[in-house]
């Protein structure tokens, strides 16, 4: 009796806590479909948009997409000699949720065409073709790094404090492009 009662409890607690945990896929689809959500109502929410330079060599943009008064979505874009990065910040209950970070290498900087290499003694200049581009992925819960990926495969953490490293950083960068736009009369 006593044995069966101890299994009846074990299995009663393993489903109940089945009942309220969630994977890592189910969190991820859940916050697919908030991407999905905003990216289809973009155009209906309110928006300020700023020039910002503190974040590369060569300036940038963002642009801050609010749903009534609720974050929903920070647009970044960042222009180096060398590149430009575009960043995607998703919120959800003013919690990131999702960063979508796409960073373009180009071979030469822009303005070094042919001629501009001949004169260097170079064969190689300018080529949008021959640009590399580094998408990640970053999937985050409950402030919590859930998943990162990086051209399409995961990237396995070494440890717990490595996903709180990169909520940090990721927290600092939005903190800083939010003061920007308050230091600039917006929300």
């Amino acid at each position: 009796m006593r044995k069966f009662l101890l299994k009846s409890l074990i299995l009663f607690f393993l489903f109940t806590f089945s009942l309220f945990a969630q994977s890592n896929e189910e969190l991820k689809k859940i916050v697919d479909d908030n991407i999905k959500n905003i990216n289809e109502h973009i155009f209906t929410y309110d928006s300020s948009e700023i020039d910002i330079f503190d974040f590369s060599t060569e300036g940038g943009l963002a642009k801050a997409f609010y749903n009534n008064n609720d974050l929903v979505l920070i647009k970044i874009e960042l222009f180096f000699e060398l590149g430009k990065i575009y960043k995607d910040y998703y919120f959800k209950n003013n919690e990131i949720i999702f960063v979508l970070q796409q960073k373009f290498a180009y071979n030469r900087p822009i303005y070094y065409d042919e001629q501009t290499a001949k004169e260097n003694n170079d064969n190689e200049y300018f080529d949008l073709n021959k640009t590399i581009i580094l998408e990640s992925k970053y999937y985050f819960n409950d402030n919590v790094l859930i998943d990162f990926i990086q051209d399409g495969k995961n990237i396995k953490l070494n440890n717990k404090q490595e996903g709180i490293q990169i909520f940090n950083e990721i927290n600092d960068e939005i903190i800083e492009i939010l003061e920007q736009f308050k230091n600039r009369g917006f929300r």
